[in-house]
């Protein structure tokens, strides 16, 4: 074989390897505002493009790990007195100031007896639920529960150090998936059953999908259908969590070699 021959070949084995797979794998982390009241990240592993591992959690906000055992008219506790879905009426015990980080967000609860809501509230931010919607504040708050930057403090910021944390969940853990929450026989869902339901939806995958173009089926299994897509997720907030996908899609970086 000449010389030209084996260029030839060489050129031709270089072009076609061009054109195969390169293996590039990423990774991706979003953050945002789940299921109304919780902050959620998910983690995406992609190889050329196709999801090839998927995670979520989920972390507490005020909501709930602000709730405390303490009688009404205890210092530095908030009643707030609202109405159940079954007509019961509720005074849950809220601490009256948390201090995440270096921010210190107080209660304010509105409405009128047994209709009562409310919201933590700091300098410069009206609701810390709302605030944490943003990637960046949602990242914020994530970095402050796991370095274990939050508690309660009283009117002079001290710490307080003898309320008991009273939701059954938050108390165990401020991660979801640790916590206990919405846990059920082995038949059914919950919280972790739906997860994986969504984690299956997004392997293999290359992340087309459309939050909008998801309902929630209205016969059994109650689930959420895209065309011939069926989830198997039941939860109710199911698109939160595809958009929380998206942006750990968004947020791809090659992995360093």
């Amino acid at each position: 074989m000449n010389k030209l021959s084996v260029l030839a070949g060489v050129l031709a084995v270089t072009f076609l390897a061009s054109c195969g797979p390169t293996n590039e794998t990423k990774t991706g982390i979003g953050y945002g505002l789940v299921h109304v009241h919780y902050v959620g990240v998910s983690e995406l592993t992609t190889v050329d493009g196709v999801v090839t591992e998927a995670s979520f959690e989920e972390y507490f906000l005020p909501y709930s790990w602000a709730k405390v055992t303490a009688t009404e008219g205890t210092a530095d506790t908030v009643a707030v007195k609202s109405t159940s879905r079954t007509g019961a009426q509720v005074t849950t015990i809220f601490a009256q100031r948390v201090k995440i980080g270096d921010k210190t967000f107080t209660i304010e609860v509105t409405g009128a007896e047994w209709a009562q809501t409310f919201k933590y509230t700091s300098t410069d931010i009206a609701d810390i639920d709302s605030w944490v919607a943003n990637e960046d504040n949602a990242q914020w708050y994530v970095q402050q529960i796991e370095a274990n930057a939050y508690g309660f403090v009283n009117a002079s910021g001290a710490p307080i150090t003898t309320f008991e944390l009273a939701d059954a969940s938050a108390k165990v853990s401020m991660r979801k998936s640790e916590s206990g929450y919405w846990t059920v026989a082995s038949s059914g869902l919950g919280w972790s059953g739906n997860m994986d339901a969504i984690v299956d939806l997004l392997v293999g995958s290359k992340m087309d999908f459309d939050p909008a173009d998801f309902t929630k089926g209205t016969d059994a299994p109650l689930v959420w259908r895209n065309g011939d897509i069926t989830t198997g997720a039941t939860v109710t907030d199911f698109k939160d969590y595809l958009s929380l996908a998206l942006r750990a899609f968004a947020n791809l970086e090659a992995i360093e070699a």
